[in-house]
Order: structure tokens, then C-alpha cells, then sequence
């Protein structure tokens, strides 16, 4: 059976993927999407690798969101000296 006559998965799976990439993943913004069962059918292989993208982004947003937002939305307020102090004395 040639390669092509049985169809290869490998290259469709990796065309879904990249394309989904490319047109959802790109253009969604800081959170990635989850993946939908028809799509990590479609990825084959290439859902382990979108878990890790995935996993990474969410540690990313978990750190921001503990660490760095809390400090910038308390910075965000500041706009006189009077609403620094009033920070620093609450």
C-alpha cells in the first residue's frame, strides 16, 4: 500500500493543527482556547503538544493574575500624592 493510497494521517493532523494555530490561537488574545473533542481528534498527535502551549498559558495567566495584577491595579488609582498616601496609611 503506498503512503499516499492509504492516506496520511500525520500531514492532515499536522495541517489541522497548524491551522488552528495560525486562525484561532493567534488571534485569541492572552488565553488560549481548549481544545474540543472533534479538535483533538483532528490534531492527533499534536494535542500533546498544544497541552503543553496550554499548560504554559495557564501557569502565565495564574502568575500574572497573583504576582503582577494585583500591584499594577493598586498602582492604577494612585494619581495625586493625596491617593498615595491614603494607600500607604490603609
Amino acid at each position: 500500500c503506498q503512503l499516499t493510497a492509504c492516506g496520511d494521517k500525520d500531514a492532515d493532523q499536522r495541517k489541522a493543527f497548524s491551522d488552528f494555530l495560525q486562525n484561532t490561537v493567534m488571534r485569541s488574545g492572552t488565553q488560549l482556547p481548549a481544545l474540543s473533542e472533534n479538535q483533538k481528534k483532528s490534531f492527533g498527535n499534536y494535542v500533546g503538544d498544544y497541552a503543553i502551549l496550554y499548560g504554559f498559558s495557564q501557569q502565565l495567566t495564574r502568575a500574572l493574575n497573583d504576582g503582577i495584577r494585583p500591584v499594577t491595579d493598586q498602582l492604577s488609582i494612585i494619581h495625586t500624592p493625596q491617593d498615595y498616601l491614603a494607600q500607604r496609611d490603609a
